[in-house]
C-alpha cells in the first residue's frame, strides 16, 4: 500500500471514529457489492400484455394500416 493512500486511510478511519481494519473491510464489502451490481447486467422489463393480437380487421403485416391506426387521433 503506498504511503499516501495509508496516510489517508488512516485519516479516514480516525474521523470515522472505526479501525483501519474496519475501514478496509467496509470498502472491500462496498466494492464487491458495485461489482456483484455490474455483473447482473441489464434486465428487460417485462412489456407483454393480454389479448389474442392483432384487433379485428387489422390484416396480419399490414404496416401502412397499422401505421395509420396508430397516428389516426394524433393527426398524423
Amino acid at each position: 500500500m503506498s504511503e499516501s493512500v495509508y496516510r489517508e486511510l488512516k485519516r479516514v478511519a480516525l474521523s470515522l471514529n472505526m479501525s483501519m481494519k474496519e475501514v478496509i473491510e467496509a470498502a472491500i464489502r462496498h466494492f464487491l457489492a458495485r461489482e456483484q451490481e455490474v455483473n447482473v447486467g441489464f434486465v428487460l422489463k417485462d412489456g407483454s400484455f393480454e389479448g389474442s393480437g392483432l384487433q379485428e380487421g387489422v390484416a396480419e403485416g399490414n404496416w401502412n394500416q397499422i401505421r395509420s391506426l396508430i397516428y389516426e387521433k394524433q393527426g398524423g
